[in-house]
């Protein structure tokens, strides 16, 4: 059974999920065209042994954007992992057919990522409330979550009716792109981090309970490495908000953001950025209650996702 064993155990509970990272095994798939960006290798054997370091036991698995819409990696590694890890696939909603997502959702995929490059929607609002709208309705027969980013935190004070309307919950990556106050190289304004556009309305559907948000990739919300202290106010009125709506994602294997790629040539390999994982796990960890940190680690990610332990016979 390849699921992971747990290497070390005092830094997050039993059973618990990363539910965001990749895998680039680049010498068995190849990338798609029109991609717009080239990572570099990380294969599945490394992040075996990156989730046993931590003591993860299940994973949420992302597919990668460079792929397209081409699922094969995504669908061998769910095989591979026999019913204990999850899937979030990226599909063309415009051709696939039912069948293909029945045979995605025997897999385990429980969520669709909305790839916005692909569809040139990232400077758009509309397109992006219209590619929500198309995506959440195809998979809503499946109960899957459509999984989304976006740059303009801002939008979301427009989309809060958008998402209160759809059919399937929304799952949004990385903080929702809320920057803590070292993003804008302001130290010590935490009063203003927690006034930026799209925060309160992001709170209000967190609080509702249509949307879900992944505590992940510190990295790209804030300059303060390893420790990321200036997210603890983001994070905490998010909790405050919600505790049943707050995943953690490592983001492994760290893909630099987006505005780091800005004028590079999208088919040249990017090195993957240093994250030190656990010391941030660690200031995470500090931020909340031991109750919290089994919501986020364990009882979250196994609702969202439709896992049930007793038909795996693990944690």
């Amino acid at each position: 059974m390849p699921k992971f064993e747990r290497v070390r155990g005092d830094l997050v509970p039993e059973g618990s999920w990363d539910t965001h990272h990749h895998v680039f095994d680049l010498h068995k798939y190849p990338l798609a065209d029109g991609r717009h960006f080239t990572p570099s290798s990380a294969t599945t054997q490394e992040l075996k042994e990156f989730q046993e370091r931590l003591g993860f036991q299940h994973t949420c698995i992302a597919h990668g954007l460079s792929f397209g819409y081409d699922l094969t990696s995504l669908k061998d590694y769910l095989d591979y992992m026999e019913g204990t890890a999850r899937g979030i696939a990226v599909i063309d909603h415009t051709t696939i057919s039912d069948e293909e997502l029945q045979e995605l959702h025997d897999l385990g995929v429980r969520s669709v990522r909305i790839d916005f490059f692909r569809h040139k929607a990232m400077g758009s609002l509309e397109k992006i409330a219209d590619l929500m709208r198309d995506v959440a309705n195809k998979v809503a027969p499946y109960k899957w979550s459509i999984q989304v980013q976006f740059s303009n935190v801002g939008w979301w004070d427009q989309l809060a009716d958008t998402v209160r309307s759809l059919p399937a919950q929304v799952l949004v990556d990385h903080n929702a792109f809320l920057k803590g106050s070292s993003w804008a190289q302001q130290p010590d304004a935490d009063e203003d981090t927690l006034k930026q556009p799209g925060l309160q309305s992001i709170c209000s559907l967190v609080k509702s309970g249509h949307l879900w948000i992944k505590i992940s990739a510190p990295n790209r919300n804030s300059r303060l490495a390893p420790l990321y202290p200036d997210l603890k106010p983001i994070v905490r009125a998010l909790l405050d908000a919600n505790p049943d709506r707050v995943l953690y994602g490592s983001d492994w294997p760290h893909t630099q953001p987006w505005e780091f790629r800005t004028g590079d040539d999208p088919l040249k390999p990017e090195p993957f950025m240093e994250v030190d994982d656990e010391s941030w796990i660690k200031s995470f960890k500090s931020w909340v209650s031991e109750d919290e940190w089994h919501r986020i680690m364990v009882d979250n990610p196994r609702k969202l996702f439709d896992y049930d332990p007793k038909r795996t016979g693990t944690p």
